[in-house]
């Protein structure tokens, strides 16, 4: 045992769309024996993520692989920033956008087979009023989709897009104001998305130049828009084509600060964070160790 790496496996059961009873079979067949000396744990509670994750920080454990979707991976993540241990991800939940920007394999036998190539690298973090986020965080629509999201049983992309389409509809932009060092930005708005990574999950791409190395968010303001730009937006969504239109605003900074004179719904990595008149956001460069088998972007 002298001379491997302690990997733990946070396996969070009720993420996704199936059953995670096959999964610590599945470790042990395929990971690199030789290298590593596995331990495979289970979450019983929200939060719990993050209390086991912090305890073997503070063992010093090389590696704590998130086994999950994106509220898991946010958990564990957040619990490892500024230690000497690295974040693994088995992507096993619904959207799963960081794990899709790290270029992890959504086939979990693949994905073990990745962290047996894998090495650490740095990434950024982002903070919105002191709640970590490592993929996206944002105010409007998407922080509704959020909160609707969340109370369904039945998970995956039919069930989320079904939230969009009937949101759609009914959703009434708010007004914000926008301030960063690039200048300020004020009027109606779909949404506004600050992005680490590139993408939302279900492989869109909010923010296709995004990079989580680069000390810097990449903000996307879609205006108010109709059910016609909508669907041709949606087409760039997921041919990553998105860029500053007549309906799209994007710019890259270090610091945000969004106001609004009504209650806007926040979310942190697809989660709702409630609602808030006012967020803070900034980036933390290099605050987070990554164990990934691709060159970081």
């Amino acid at each position: 045992m002298q001379g491997k790496e302690r990997i733990v496996f946070i396996i969070n059961p009720i993420s996704g769309i199936f059953h995670k009873d096959k999964l610590p079979a599945l470790i042990r067949k395929h990971l690199d024996k030789e290298r590593f000396l596995p331990e495979i744990v289970f979450t019983q509670y929200a939060g719990h993520a993050a209390v086991l994750a912090a305890g073997y920080a503070a063992q010093g454990v090389h590696c704590v692989v998130a086994v999950g979707g994106d509220g898991t991976v946010n958990e564990v993540a957040s619990a490892l920033c500024h230690t000497g241990t690295a974040l693994g991800i088995i992507p096993t939940g619904s959207g799963n956008g960081l794990a899709r920007h790290l270029r992890m394999s959504l086939n979990p036998r693949r994905a073990i087979r990745q962290l047996n190539r894998s090495t650490v690298s740095l990434m950024d973090y982002g903070l919105a009023n002191g709640h970590p986020f490592f993929c996206t965080c944002g105010v409007g629509f998407d922080a509704r989709i959020s909160q609707d999201f969340c109370t369904v049983k039945k998970r995956g992309f039919l069930s989320y897009f079904g939230k969009i389409v009937r949101a759609f509809f009914t959703y009434e932009p708010l007004r914000y104001r926008v301030l960063s060092e690039k200048g300020e930005w004020d009027g109606k708005a779909f949404l506004v998305t600050v992005a680490n990574a590139s993408q939302w999950g279900y492989a869109a791409r909010i923010a296709p130049e995004a990079s989580v190395q680069d000390g810097l968010f990449d903000i996307v303001v879609l205006r108010r828009v109709r059910l016609f730009p909508a669907l041709w937006l949606a087409v760039k969504l997921y041919t990553h084509r998105l860029g500053n239109d007549r309906y799209v605003k994007t710019w890259k900074t270090r610091e945000l600060l969004v106001r609004s004179d009504e209650a806007m719904p926040l979310h942190v990595d697809g989660d709702p964070l409630g609602q808030a008149n006012e967020v803070r956001l900034r980036v933390v460069p290099g605050g987070l160790k990554v164990f990934c088998a691709k060159k970081l972007q």
